[in-house]
C-alpha cells in the first residue's frame, strides 16, 4: 500500500498510463447522454440526409424543398440551444477567449442594416449563430480525445452510409448526369464527398492516435474515408489527404525532442518554399496535380465578376448571405452572371465571398480570426501532449477555401469543426488528469470527464 506521501501524488496525476479500459471510471449519464446527442447533431449538420429530401437528381432542390430542409434544421438548433444551456457559464467564459470570432459575429449581424435583402440575412445570421454556437458547447464541453471521437462517430456513419448508398442504391450513391459513375455517396456530389472524407481522414486518424482502445476502429474509418476519396475521383480532396498526411508526419517529428524539432521546423519551411516556387514559375504543373487548369475550371471568370461587384460596395458588402438568392436586377447576381455567362451560387472564394458580403470590415475581421487560429495551432507542432487535428485540418480548410466558400457557412459541419477549433485552441490548458495526451489515453469518452482542454 502506497504511503500517505504518495497517495495524494498519485490522486493528482489522475488515470495511471498503465490503467486499462476496463478500470477507467464509469461516466455519469448525462455525459453519456450528451456525448452521444452531440454525436447525432454532428451527424444532422453533415447534411448527409438532405439527398433523401431533394432525391437523387443533381439539379437544385425546389423552392418548397429548400424551404423543407430549412425547417428539418430547426430541431437541430434546440438541441444545440439545450446543450449550449447545460454548461452556460463555460459556454459564455469559452466565447470571449475568441474575441475574433465574436468580432466577426458581430460584423454578420451588424450587416442586416445595409443587407439588399434584410430578411433573407436575419434569417441566416440567426442559424449561423446557432451553428457555431454547437462548435463552442463541443469545444467547451469535451476534451479533445472526446471531441475528436464525437466528430469520428458522426463521420463514421457517412462512411457507413456512403458504401451502402453505392453499392446498393446506386442512383443516389453515384453520379448520374455530370461525371457518371463517381461516387458520390451520400450527398449531392463527388466533390462533396471528397471534401467530408479528406476532413474526416483528418478526424479518424487523430483519434486513432488520441484514443488507444479503439485504435483499431478508427483506422479502419481512415482507411474507409481514404478509399472514398479515391472512389470520388476528385483530384483536390486527395491532395488534401496527402496534406494532411504530411502535416501529421511532420508534428510526429518535431514532437521527438529539440533536435527533431528543428530538423522537422527546415523541412516545413523548405516545403512551403518549394511550394511557392514552383506555384510562381510553373503554376500549370501544379495546378495539373488537382485536376485544374490554369483558370481553376473557370472560377477565375467568376472572381473577375465578383471583384467588379465589389467594387461598388467595397466597404461594407452587400450584407451576409442576401447575394446568390436575390435575382433583383439591382442585386449583384445578375450582373455577375450576366459577365461570367452562366448562373452561380457562391464566390468559389471564401476571401471573396466574405469580402462580397461583408466588405472591408467583414474582411478584416476574418483575416484576424484566421491568422489568430492559423497561430495558436503552429504551437501545436511543438507541444506533445497537443492533439493532432488543429494543424491539418486547417491546413485542408485553407485549401479548399481558395475555391469554395466554407466560411461563415449555416447549418454546415466543417464551419461547425472550425468553430470548435477555434475556441479549443484559445482555451487554456487542462490538468493532465482532465486531458489525457495523444500518446496515452486510455480514458473511454464515456467515461473520461467531459471538460475542455488546451491546445
Amino acid at each position: 500500500m502506497a504511503s500517505p506521501s504518495i497517495q495524494p501524488t498519485l490522486a493528482r496525476r489522475g488515470p495511471s498510463p498503465a490503467m486499462t479500459f476496463a478500470q477507467a471510471p464509469r461516466a455519469s449519464l448525462g455525459d453519456r447522454v450528451a456525448f452521444w446527442t452531440s454525436a447525432g447533431l454532428m451527424l444532422a449538420f453533415s447534411e448527409c440526409w438532405v439527398m433523401f429530401l431533394t432525391g437523387p437528381g443533381e439539379p437544385p432542390p425546389s423552392e418548397p424543398v429548400a424551404a423543407m430542409i430549412r425547417l428539418a434544421f430547426y430541431p437541430m438548433y434546440v438541441v444545440a440551444l439545450a446543450l449550449a444551456l447545460t454548461r452556460i457559464g463555460g459556454v459564455g467564459k469559452a466565447i470571449l477567449r475568441a474575441p475574433a470570432l465574436l468580432l466577426l459575429l458581430a460584423v454578420t449581424f451588424a450587416s442586416i442594416a445595409w443587407s439588399i435583402d434584410p430578411e433573407v440575412t436575419t434569417r441566416r445570421c440567426i442559424a449561423l449563430l446557432l451553428t457555431m454556437l454547437g462548435g463552442v458547447t463541443l469545444a467547451e464541453r469535451f476534451a479533445w480525445p472526446q471531441l475528436l471521437e464525437v466528430l469520428a462517430t458522426a463521420l463514421g456513419i457517412t462512411v457507413v452510409l456512403s458504401f451502402a448508398l453505392a453499392l446498393f442504391l446506386p442512383e443516389y450513391g453515384l453520379m448520374q448526369v455530370d461525371f457518371p459513375g463517381a461516387w458520390r455517396g451520400a450527398w449531392s456530389h463527388k466533390n462533396n464527398l471528397g471534401y467530408y472524407m479528406s476532413v474526416s481522414f483528418i478526424v479518424f486518424v487523430a483519434s486513432a492516435i488520441a484514443n488507444a482502445p479503439r485504435r483499431w476502429l478508427w483506422a479502419i474509418a481512415a482507411a474507409g474515408a481514404f478509399a472514398l476519396i479515391l472512389l470520388s475521383t476528385s483530384k483536390t480532396s486527395l491532395v488534401s489527404c496527402a496534406i494532411a498526411a504530411a502535416c501529421m508526419s511532420i508534428m510526429a517529428i518535431t514532437r521527438r525532442g529539440p533536435a527533431w524539432a528543428v530538423a522537422g521546423t527546415c523541412v516545413l519551411v523548405c516545403a512551403l518554399v518549394g511550394l511557392a516556387v514552383t506555384l510562381w514559375l510553373t503554376p500549370d504543373l501544379l495546378f495539373g496535380l488537382v485536376g485544374k487548369d490554369i483558370t481553376l475550371t473557370g472560377r477565375t471568370s467568376i472572381w473577375s465578376a465578383v471583384l467588379r461587384q465589389i467594387a461598388q460596395r467595397p466597404l461594407l458588402g452587400y450584407g451576409y448571405g442576401a447575394v446568390w438568392n436575390n435575382k433583383s436586377i439591382w442585386g449583384p447576381l445578375p450582373w455577375i452572371s450576366l459577365q461570367q455567362g452562366f448562373v452561380t451560387d457562391e464566390a468559389h472564394n471564401t476571401w471573396l465571398g466574405i469580402w462580397l458580403e461583408l466588405g472591408y470590415v467583414g474582411l478584416g475581421a476574418w483575416a484576424l480570426l484566421f491568422a489568430g487560429v492559423w497561430l495558436r495551432a503552429l504551437r501545436t507542432l511543438y507541444v506533445p501532449a497537443a492533439s493532432y487535428f488543429p494543424l491539418p485540418f486547417l491546413a485542408v480548410f485553407s485549401l479548399h477555401g481558395v475555391t469554395e466558400s466554407i466560411a461563415l457557412v449555416q447549418n454546415d459541419l466543417v464551419w461547425l469543426m472550425f468553430t470548435a477549433t477555434a475556441i479549443k485552441l484559445a482555451m487554456p490548458p487542462h490538468p493532465r488528469s482532465e486531458a489525457p495526451s495523444d500518446r496515452d489515453s486510455s480514458v473511454s469518452f464515456a467515461t473520461a470527464q467531459t471538460v475542455g482542454s488546451g491546445p
